[in-house]
């Protein structure tokens, strides 16, 4: 079984390797092992394999972790890929960061993404090579 925990995250948009925020605990990451019809497994850094799994929110430092390097003011780039970052203000009046995604001939920023999942989708798409933090 797939839970969303009412996150907007469709099953079409994993692939193996992805990484995802594991079970209701906020920060815990695993790694997508197995996606299937109804849903996917992922393990755990304690290697913990789990059926709940949602989005794991990007954050900067995860940019810098998964080896983006910092161009500029908040604008991080590796390979043909850039990402821009703005604080937003929220309905509840609070400032959260926005990623904007582009490739790097573009004069157009492509798309807003909030998971580190859809960046390295983006990543694999553009590049051909997986974004892992290793």
């Amino acid at each position: 079984m797939y839970y969303l925990n009412n996150n907007n995250m469709d099953i079409k948009s994993l692939r193996i390797g992805n990484i995802v925020q594991a079970g209701v605990k906020k920060g815990t990451s695993a790694v997508v092992i197995l996606l299937k019809e109804e849903g996917a497994i992922a393990r755990t850094e304690k290697g913990i394999e789990m059926e709940q799994i949602s989005p794991f929110n990007l954050t900067e430092s995860i940019l810098t972790n998964l080896k983006f390097e910092q161009s500029g003011n908040r604008i991080y780039k590796k390979a043909c890929i850039r990402v821009e970052v703005k604080d937003i203000s929220t309905s509840s009046g609070k400032k959260e960061p926005q990623f904007m995604i582009k490739l790097e001939d573009s004069s157009q920023w492509k798309k807003i993404i909030t998971g580190v999942h859809e960046l390295q989708n983006f990543y694999y798409e553009h590049t051909g090579q997986e974004l892992t933090n290793e």
